[in-house]
């Protein structure tokens, strides 16, 4: 699988959990040559 689908919040008003996860998942995909595909709010 090269490609990955995440759907975004369309808050920032979430918990930081979320944003430490997805700075860990987005390293990983760098890491790993993986494409982000992405959805939420006005974005994508």
């Amino acid at each position: 699988m090269r490609n990955i689908g995440i759907f975004c919040s369309a808050s920032e008003n979430i918990d930081k959990m979320f944003f430490d996860s997805a700075r860990r998942i987005g390293q990983w995909m760098g890491q790993n040559n993986k494409t982000l595909v992405y959805g939420g709010a006005n974005l994508g």
